[in-house]
Parts: structure tokens; sequence; C-alpha cells
């Protein structure tokens, strides 16, 4: 995992318009491009991110439902240091497991 966020987000604080938001049509917009990527030819509908306020913090993920020919699948969006550019990771069927291997630093 490249990115991780270490910083604590509550999302009960996340409602000022000074907080530095990500637009979730962005993030809609990356999901979509990679189910397209992933399934050429395929009616791909839905890719909105399950949260309404996402925080600009590199490391934080997002969840998307996206369905691909009516079928169901889940999308992992993680949040870059580069702006409106994400990691976008389909999940498989019976989903994933994620682990971070190294020195933590403070």
């Amino acid at each position: 995992m490249p990115f991780v966020c270490t910083e604590p987000v509550s999302f009960s604080t996340l409602t000022d318009d000074d907080d530095d938001l990500i637009d979730r049509d962005v993030v809609q917009r990356a999901v979509l491009a990679e189910a397209a990527r992933l399934h050429p030819d395929s009616d791909i509908t839905g890719g909105e991110p399950l949260l309404q306020r996402i925080p600009s913090l590199v490391g934080f993920n997002i969840g998307c439902h996206v369905h691909i020919d009516g079928r169901p699948v889940f999308y992992v969006v993680i949040v870059t240091d580069v702006d409106d550019e994400f990691i976008v990771q389909e999940t498989p069927p019976r989903g994933c497991a994620w682990s971070a291997r190294g020195k933590r630093e403070r």
C-alpha cells in the first residue's frame, strides 16, 4: 500500500465549507473509467461514493458500488497526493484483505 492515512478522521466534523474535501463526481468518474477499462463493452452504471463528504487526506479510502452488466461490483478508491488522481481497485467477489508492512515512522 503506497499511501496510508495516519490522520484520525471524525466524519461528524466534516461539516464546514472550509473543509478540504474531494468532489464526489471526480471520484465517481475515476471509478467508472477504471470499470470501463477493465470491462470494455459492458453496461456500467453507478460508481457513486458511499460517503457524502470525502476528506482530501492521502491514504483515505472510499467505497463505491458499481453495476457491470447488472452484476454488483465493489470498488475501493484511495486518495493520493496528486490532485484528482486516485488508486482505484476492483475488489474480488469474495472481498480482499490488504496489509501494509514496514517500519512505522513518527
